[in-house]
């Protein structure tokens, strides 16, 4: 029963990803046909933070890499690496962000995650392989807000801070 909710959910999960492949074509033979002038540059981006937890030596981190095809689509890989008392996390997701106003984006991926269990073997575990949607909404330039799903499709086993379902609110604010 399991496996065929994470099969449906891996099939809409590509299925919005072609949707964005397909509406980044039809919006860009729009965008050349209207002003022929005006040529988007597709840019990188790097942005990345780290901090500590003071009082103990947990230490949390975090990049992505973003690569804007036109002004509404981009591509973007993250990388997050923590260090917890019990294991370490390191998750990359690879996602697609769709912008369908000014201010609001959804997006769509897929993500690795894998932990180092420092008290047994200090081995790290078999990576769990999980899908990523959401909607965004950017508040303004230094703010924005996060509203995202993910959902685990393979067997491998969650580590202590792993989550294999998990909907998640958060705020990122760029300083």
């Amino acid at each position: 029963m399991a496996g065929s909710m994470e099969i449906r959910l891996l099939k809409r999960t590509l299925l919005a990803g072609l949707i964005l492949i397909g509406t980044n074509a039809f919006t860009q033979e729009q965008d050349i046909a209207k002003d022929s002038t005006r040529v988007f540059k597709p840019t990188v981006t790097l942005t990345d933070f780290a901090h500590k937890t003071f009082g103990s030596w947990e230490q949390h981190s975090d990049f992505t890499i973003k690569y804007s095809l036109d002004p509404q689509l981009s591509l973007e890989l993250q990388g997050f690496f923590d260090t917890y008392i019990f294991e370490d996390v390191f998750k990359a997701p690879i996602i697609g962000r769709k912008y369908i106003s000014k201010k609001w984006n959804v997006f769509s991926g897929m993500e690795v995650e894998a932990s180092r269990q420092l008290l047994k073997n200090n081995s790290w575990t078999s990576p769990m392989l999980k899908t990523k949607n959401g909607l965004g909404y950017d508040i303004n330039t230094n703010f924005q807000l996060q509203l995202s799903h993910d959902m685990q499709f393979n067997n491998a086993r969650p580590g202590a801070y792993s989550f294999p379902k998990l909907l998640s609110f958060r705020g990122k604010l760029k300083f």
